[in-house]
């Protein structure tokens, strides 16, 4: 499929793709290309994970916490209807603000 740009995109990363500093061009001539040894080394060399900084890290997670947050107290809206015995807007809520803020 064609991605971004009109580049190609893997939606496997699989052990044998290579990191993309290491190209043929960067290579020394006869040397064979390094594959990555960890799990970690793995995960940055695949294409399909974003390289985000650390500060951008941080700003998603907090927006996560605070939108579950949110949508798990609007929850209490729904208590009314849970006395009632319809349980499913509070469950809704209450389940979706709780994987948010995972």
């Amino acid at each position: 499929p064609s991605g971004y740009l009109g580049g190609r995109v893997d939606l496997w990363c699989g052990p044998s793709r290579r990191p993309a500093c290491d190209t043929p061009a960067t290579r020394p001539v006869g040397s064979k290309p390094r594959e990555p040894e960890t799990a970690l080394e793995r995960l940055k060399a695949c294409s399909c994970c974003p390289g985000l900084s650390y500060r951008q890290r941080l700003l998603g997670s907090i927006l996560c916490f605070a939108f579950g947050t949110l949508i798990s107290l609007s929850a209490l809206n729904s208590l009314g209807s849970l006395l009632l015995g319809n349980a499913a807007p509070f469950a809704f809520k209450y389940t979706l603000g709780n994987l948010l803020q995972i």
